[in-house]
């Protein structure tokens, strides 16, 4: 699977942003395929990031498979590193993603007054399957993969701060 990488802004902040997609037990309610999520532990590092270990299950017709990631997340530089926990079982072979949330100046026009400029979003995302028959089944749909995550955050970010 090719990496991916996209840009977006958003009318809400940087820390509104990255809270959204820290919040990994929420996923199931929201991210298409995620039927459930839950964190398996959080330990803070020496530096102040946090390491979390969280499982996800991914659902698509009568498949169902479940894998688990380390995501590292920095509240201070407002990143978060997510990749596939080494020797761990499930579909992925490679998964290694990376958000990052700037926020944007405000702006001042006579008509309008001041208006928060919102955040640009950075994501990247690379992953592939161990199995070449799930490789060959999901490449058509993961074209759009990055995309389709990205939109699923945008409709949860105006549902919680909208």
């Amino acid at each position: 699977m090719p990496a991916t990488q996209l840009t977006h802004h958003s009318p809400y902040t940087a820390r509104q942003m990255y809270d959204l997609v820290a919040d990994v037990e929420q996923y199931a309610e929201f991210l298409p395929y995620c039927t459930a999520s839950r964190v398996l532990d959080i330990k803070e590092q020496a530096d102040g990031r946090l390491l979390m270990h969280a499982e996800l299950t991914i659902s698509y017709k009568f498949l169902r498979e479940i894998y688990m990631s380390a995501v590292l997340l920095d509240p201070q530089a407002l990143t978060i590193s997510v990749n596939k926990v080494p020797n761990s079982p499930g579909p992925l072979r490679i998964l290694d993603n990376h958000w990052a949330f700037t926020d944007l100046p405000s702006h001042n026009t006579q008509t309008e007054g001041v208006h928060n400029g919102g955040s640009q979003v950075m994501f990247s995302l690379d992953f592939d399957f161990r199995l070449p028959f799930l490789r060959n089944m999901f490449n058509p749909l993961m074209g759009r993969a990055g995309e389709k995550l990205m939109q699923a955050f945008e409709t949860r970010s105006h549902e919680l701060y909208g």
